[in-house]
């Protein structure tokens, strides 16, 4: 994912580049081709079992000159935007039902269903709706959670990960301190269950049905494991570094 902003009257655009890796491992990272993300500020993307692409822009035009300033808060817009990986034509584009809902991350389970999280730039006292999950096709289902808890998630989510039979998600939530725990339906529905606290928990990785490994802000690396409703912590390591919102497994 890539923004477009060097030329004179550039917006800012979203761009997806395209990469040729080389076949061999000295080779050079080669830009081949690009199209629109249709949206600004695209965040994370992810292919579909198609190889189509889901991309989350999340709506917020920044600059490196300006740091992480925000420079179109007043006019912002944020979509789910699923586009053909071969033409670059979008396919679909869903926008949430406030604008100043901004996609950033998502996770798509083994059955192309789409799993995201928001973080939001309004009031920071209205209760909107955090995790939303989609298939292609449908209509976006907003996963239901009680007002309290949206509130201590201080409308901030972090990385989004899916289990491999697509039953449950976890978001981390760096701002309230948790991780939370999301169950999924079969038909696009889905809730809130629960959360486990941990602070500053960022980066989260599914390692297995029921198990993730997570990170966080004070170098932390901990595997979490769902029993039932609820989910464990085992520390793994500490590190002398800060970790960020996301984590790969390679």
């Amino acid at each position: 994912t890539e923004n477009h902003y060097a030329k004179p009257g550039a917006n800012g655009e979203g761009i997806i580049g395209i990469y040729e890796l080389g076949s061999s491992q000295n080779a050079e990272l080669k830009r081949v081709g690009a199209f629109s993300s249709f949206g600004i500020g695209p965040h994370q993307l992810g292919l579909l079992s198609n190889g189509n692409l889901v991309v989350a822009n999340g709506g917020l035009k920044t600059h490196p000159h300006s740091g992480r300033n925000v420079l179109n808060l007043s006019t912002m817009e944020s979509n789910l935007s699923y586009i053909d990986s071969k033409t670059g034509a979008l396919l679909e584009r869903h926008v949430p039902p406030d604008s100043k809902m901004s996609i950033r991350h998502l996770a798509i389970s083994g059955s192309d269903r789409v799993v995201f999280g928001v973080q939001y730039q309004g009031n920071a006292n209205r209760p909107v709706p955090l995790v939303g999950a989609h298939t292609f096709g449908h209509n976006v289902q907003w996963l239901p959670c009680s007002e309290l808890e949206l509130l201590a998630l201080r409308q901030y989510t972090a990385s989004v990960s899916v289990n491999l039979s697509g039953r449950h998600a976890l978001v981390s939530c760096p701002r309230g301190n948790r991780v939370t725990l999301w169950r999924l339906g079969d038909h696009g529905e889905g809730e809130y269950v629960s959360h486990l606290p941990i602070k500053d928990v960022a980066g989260l990785i599914n390692v297995g049905e029921d198990q993730w490994v997570a990170s966080t802000g004070y170098g932390e690396v901990i595997q979490l494991e769902l029993q039932g409703d609820q989910l464990f912590r085992t520390q793994q390591a500490r590190l002398p570094v800060r970790l960020d919102n996301h984590a790969t497994l390679i």
